[in-house]
């Protein structure tokens, strides 16, 4: 509990009424052990520039929320030492509190942002990441995001944006627990996968301040994270099966389905 209590204090939460407050008036009980010592009503802006957060995830169904403002103010705000990591992961993309291009063009080439809702890559010309070659998106009159042309990219470099998204957990916990015959699913186990899905990021893609694979290797992720659930399930006698994390890659991937060629 004293670690937690420890942990608890890092975060600050917000929800529609600004930072949830030890000062808030009626505050539901369920937002008392994360209630913090700021004013009442604090808004976004100030707590990122009381706070200086190193982190800044969205979880608010609210498109735009991550102004021009916020987005700037976050990274200059963020130790010098430190990459700022920025969130945006309400879907669907209409709801992201960002989209790709207005992270990277606002944030600078410090950022490392990842989404909810798939974005194509930035290409952002000139030096800094302020250049004009930007493709970008706009909302549509449906709220969908639209492509922009690309001014000049001759000189630009490329952002690819990673997704977090649950699918890359969620298929291969299915299979580590029919293949692997798990006891039972708790939070450690998806804590292994949570790590399965970490160590499978490229050291370019980290780099390049991409912090989730490339979807189009979704299958071969989903096998590993399978496995390796599989195998620490097996350590800690969660799982019928006792299986390394090699036997139990070789059983999973027999049991991956394939359409037919």
């Amino acid at each position: 509990e004293g670690l937690q209590e420890k942990l608890r204090e890092k975060f600050y939460f917000l929800d529609s009424k600004g930072i949830v407050s030890k000062q808030s008036p009626k505050l539901a009980e369920h937002k008392k052990k994360y209630a913090q010592d700021l004013p009442h009503g604090m808004q976004l802006l100030e707590v990122i520039k009381e706070v200086k957060p190193t982190v800044l995830i969205g979880l608010s169904g609210q498109g735009g929320a991550f102004s021009k403002d916020i987005i700037k103010a976050f990274v200059e705000n963020c130790p010098e030492e430190k990459r700022p990591l920025l969130f945006a992961l309400s879907n669907p993309t209409a709801n992201s509190e960002c989209t790709a291009t207005e992270a990277y063009r606002h944030g600078g080439e410090r950022i490392v942002f990842a989404s909810g809702s798939p974005f194509d890559p930035v290409t952002v010309a000139g030096p800094g990441f302020l250049g004009t070659g930007f493709v970008g998106e706009k909302l549509g009159s449906l709220g969908e995001r639209l492509r922009l042309p690309m001014a000049s990219a001759a000189k630009g470099k490329v952002r690819e944006t990673g997704q977090g998204n649950n699918m890359y957990i969620f298929p291969g916990m299915g299979l580590a627990a029919r293949q692997g015959e798990l006891k039972t699913i708790d939070d450690e186990l998806f804590v292994a996968a949570a790590r399965s899905l970490a160590a499978q990021v490229d050291k370019d893609l980290l780099k390049e301040g991409v912090v989730y694979p490339r979807v189009d290797d979704i299958r071969s992720i989903s096998a590993k994270v399978a496995a390796d659930v599989i195998a620490w399930a097996s350590e800690k006698d969660l799982s019928l099966k006792k299986l390394t994390a090699g036997e139990a890659l070789k059983l999973v991937e027999g049991a991956q389905w394939s359409p037919d060629p």
